[in-house]
């Protein structure tokens, strides 16, 4: 067996490796040993030439196992639209934002190459092996049975007129293969409904699905529910929540962090931005009003940094407990998740201080007054 072909072998193996995971992992790290060993051990009578062929044989490899990874990517199967309508039901259908629960690569290639330049492939391995770490640190993510959760609470609400189905961003079944359902189902009213404080940019893509999906049926009524930054419901959801999490007998000890969406560059002039803002202030001011210090309840963009630097600041204030408030859609992604606990990790507190965190999109009465209140409206309003 030549250099060029054990080198081959040895990085489309490494790649498989980095994407598999129990039995079949550990004996594909077996093989890989041996490899090297082979590789490594030859002896080099021309080492231009040997190193020359090896480094040809992994960039070869590592081309081909980023063409089968990006061949095998999860493919939504378009039927044709049935528009025979069989029932006077209206169909909603939840959209949220939240990572896949399992680890499945088909999805998650999907994800990259939706939201990835071409010239950016060349990282695809990385953030799939990144992912199954998440995953298998994280278990299940906690969203997941939101999702599940709320949705049957919601049909339970509407009663028999309404089939609330639901779709997501980044895992199956994807909205387009939910609107689809919902119109061969014979649904005479579609109700898109994003579970959502903001329009992000990868929710808002739901949009444009949505103009598309006009243009291929025919008496079926396709409408949507705005995004929730302005509800006051939810914002007394989260004095709720902090209330009941609380563990100190005097409020004005504990120190809040609301954090909200990542902030940079890219998004500094984002519409969505300004009213993740707006929305964190109305909670402050109800948390103040409620009897909360306002000097202890913070603001901080999804930024390490950031939130390592507001809970220093709340330490030097002498807080008994730190809540830290998950509100935007990003923070509560597994990634997310994983960083804010490695910042509590990181820092060096005080043994009496207590830290715990709170994710904000949990089926609770508030969100389902909310979005009753809202897919009322939408049902009713002009079909545009």
């Amino acid at each position: 067996m030549s250099i060029f072909i054990r080198s081959f072998l040895f990085i489309l193996i490494t790649i498989l490796s980095l994407l598999t995971n129990g039995t079949f992992e550990r004996i594909l790290y077996m093989i890989l040993g041996i490899l090297l060993y082979l590789i490594i051990s030859k002896e080099k009578n021309n080492r231009f030439g040997y190193y020359k062929k090896a480094i040809s044989g992994l960039i070869i490899g590592y081309l081909v196992a980023n063409t089968i990874l990006i061949g095998s990517k999860y493919e939504i199967a378009y039927e044709k639209f049935n528009n025979n309508i069989g029932d006077n039901k209206t169909a909603i259908i939840l959209l949220f934002d939240i990572d896949p629960p399992t680890y499945k690569p088909s999805i998650l290639i999907k994800n990259f190459k939706d939201t990835n330049a071409f010239l950016k492939f060349y990282k695809l391995p990385f953030d799939l092996y990144k992912h199954k770490i998440l995953i298998e640190k994280l278990g299940r993510n906690i969203n997941t049975f939101y999702s599940e959760l709320m949705t049957k609470k919601l049909q339970e609400n509407l009663g028999e007129d309404y089939v609330v189905y639901k779709g997501y961003v980044n895992q199956a079944p994807y909205i387009e293969e939910t609107i689809q359902q919902a119109i061969n189902n014979g649904n005479s009213q579609i109700i898109i409904t994003p579970i959502s404080l903001v329009g992000t940019k990868d929710i808002e893509l739901h949009q444009g699905i949505v103009q598309e999906t006009k243009f291929q049926t025919e008496d079926v009524k396709l409408k949507s529910t705005n995004y929730l930054w302005d509800s006051e419901l939810i914002a007394k959801s989260y004095l709720e929540k902090v209330n009941s999490s609380i563990q100190v007998m005097d409020k004005s000890r504990a120190g809040i962090i609301l954090i909200g969406e990542i902030f940079n560059k890219e998004t500094l002039n984002e519409t969505y931005i300004k009213q993740d803002v707006l929305f964190r202030e109305k909670i402050r001011n109800l948390l103040k009003k409620d009897g909360y210090d306002n000097n202890k309840i913070r603001l901080s963009f999804l930024n390490k940094r950031l939130i390592e630097e507001e809970m220093e600041r709340l330490m030097e204030y002498g807080v008994g407990q730190i809540i830290i408030v998950h509100i935007s859609n990003q923070s509560q992604k597994n990634s997310s998740l994983e960083m804010v606990q490695n910042v509590i990790k990181s820092l060096e507190a005080p043994q009496d201080i207590k830290f715990i965190q709170i994710y904000g999109w949990t089926p609770d009465e508030y969100m389902l007054q909310e979005l009753l209140k809202r897919i009322e409206l939408a049902k009713y309003k002009d079909n545009k």
